[in-house]
């Protein structure tokens, strides 16, 4: 039943498209994020073919933050597709423990990425604005990764701190963040 749901989810990340010039800085940043959004896609759907739901999950998650924090900036078509609306059942007692593993190291890494930024424009103009939305949607899924996690919730919390993690990335490469520490972290 996982992989029925994942599929489900990973499907509707199809179709995005590029709404700005192609040749603008935008549209390079577009770019990127199609390219990141169907990497992911791909990989959500090989682990799935290896039973690996753990890293499915992680994938599709994070190939969603991707779409839909693009989204944010006009820079690709928008097609939300809320995590919290995608229904993970759970897994089977077999695959547990490699999922609490991964879900711990994802926050510690989604915490560390939030602490690692700052936010980059002038303070006046747009992009900063930009910058504390991108900040607000990270702490908000570090916040609703860590409740369900409370809850034992493990599919869920994994899913939102990947999902968070890839505004971090987008907002690292399109220049709304500014690194300040642990580069590493970044797909940049």
């Amino acid at each position: 039943m996982i992989y029925k749901s994942l599929l489900i989810f990973i499907k509707a990340l199809e179709g995005r498209e590029i709404t700005v010039p192609e040749g603008s800085v935008l549209w390079g940043i577009a770019s990127d994020a199609l390219e990141m959004i169907s990497a992911y896609r791909k990989d959500a759907i090989t682990f799935i073919e290896r039973d690996d739901p753990v890293n499915s999950i992680a994938a599709a998650y994070y190939a969603c933050g991707w779409a839909d924090s693009a989204a944010v900036l006009g820079i690709i078509n928008y097609s939300s597709i809320h995590p919290d609306l995608f229904c993970i059942d759970s897994l089977p007692t077999s695959k547990k423990e490699g999922l609490i593993k991964k879900k711990i190291k994802y926050r510690n890494m989604l915490s560390e990425a939030l602490s690692s930024v700052d936010v980059a424009p002038d303070t006046g103009s747009r992009l900063f604005q930009a910058g504390l939305r991108y900040q607000c949607v990270i702490k908000c899924t570090l916040q609703f990764g860590n409740t369900f996690s409370v809850f034992q919730y493990d599919e869920k919390s994994l899913g939102w701190y990947s999902y968070g993690h890839a505004w971090a990335d987008l907002g690292v490469r399109a220049g709304i963040f500014r690194i300040k520490c642990n580069s590493y972290l970044f797909s940049v």
